[in-house]
């Protein structure tokens, strides 16, 4: 009977040895690193708000600038095996100006890249697209027109053809959360659409999507201290929706009076419904807070 308990005892010992070596090493499944630059000088992208890696099967998309030639300017490279092995930088700027700060996404063999420039004098944004995995790449798009102020810090999302890019601008003065898509893979764009309205100012967007919905998360002080603030899309909406979303913002600008330097807030509803109605998109995508 003893030697069956201590049998039983050793028997569960190692059960818990193997047990806690697995758990101890149930994180340790990372690779050795790789570096995927080698240029004289800094090589960089922006710290947080945009992803710019990004997978599809084996083959994973990085996108950065680099100061390789004297230039600010925008890079890109692949690898067709899960980041074992990396292809060759490809530049894919080539102009006086600084290009900075890109954002990729990718939807089946079409990879898509976003940044910001000042080639034409107000810092824009920019779009590129690779329509064959990033063998091959077409021509810059322009996406924002500025006589004043200017665009930053792009973030892209994409869902199959429908191509969703947000970035913030001062072009009003205060700096807002702005956004505008492509509903046929990057060929042709809608307007600009204006997606925050606040005295503070709004920095940084980062976009997802999950099928027909698109989230976008931004940093914003409208309250005095920079918080974080959430905004989605969705072609569901209604204009009932809409009035919601005016009162959610009336309440956080802590309004207490229904009457808004003489006009009441029904006609400024109205107004805020006409405003957004001439300003969204053909497609009627609602923005929900």
């Amino acid at each position: 009977m003893k030697s069956t308990i201590t049998v039983l005892l050793a028997v569960l010992a190692l059960l818990i040895v193997n047990i806690t070596f697995s758990v101890s090493n149930s994180h340790a499944q990372w690779q050795t690193d790789v570096r995927l630059t080698n240029a004289p000088d800094t090589s960089g992208n922006y710290t947080s708000h945009s992803k710019y890696i990004v997978s599809n099967g084996n083959l994973v998309h990085i996108v950065w600038w680099d100061k390789r030639d004297g230039n600010k300017e925008i890079y890109y490279k692949r690898s067709i095996n899960n980041g074992i092995n990396w292809g060759e930088d490809t530049r894919l700027t080539n102009n006086t100006a600084w290009s900075v700060y890109p954002a990729v996404s990718v939807s089946a063999s079409n990879v898509h890249i976003v940044w910001h420039d000042t080639r034409d004098g107000f810092q824009e944004i920019y779009y590129k697209r690779s329509t064959d995995e990033g063998i091959t790449w077409g021509a810059d798009t322009r996406l924002t027109v500025h006589t004043t102020g200017s665009a930053a810090y792009p973030s892209v999302v994409v869902s199959g053809l429908l191509v969703h890019v947000f970035w913030h601008d001062n072009r009003d003065g205060n700096t807002e959360i702005y956004y505008k898509r492509s509903t046929d893979g990057g060929v042709n764009w809608e307007t600009d659409m204006r997606l925050t309205n606040f005295t503070g100012n709004s920095f940084f967007p980062s976009c997802e999507v999950s099928g027909s919905v698109v989230r976008v998360a931004w940093s914003d002080n409208r309250e005095g201290t920079y918080q974080v603030y959430h905004k989605f899309s969705t072609d569901a909406g209604s204009q009932i929706l809409i009035c919601l979303q005016y009162f959610i913002i009336i309440l956080r600008q802590k309004v207490h009076s229904f009457i808004l330097h003489g006009v009441t807030i029904a006609t400024e509803i109205m107004r805020y419904i006409i405003s957004v109605q001439l300003t969204r998109s053909s497609a009627g995508a609602q923005i929900l807070v």
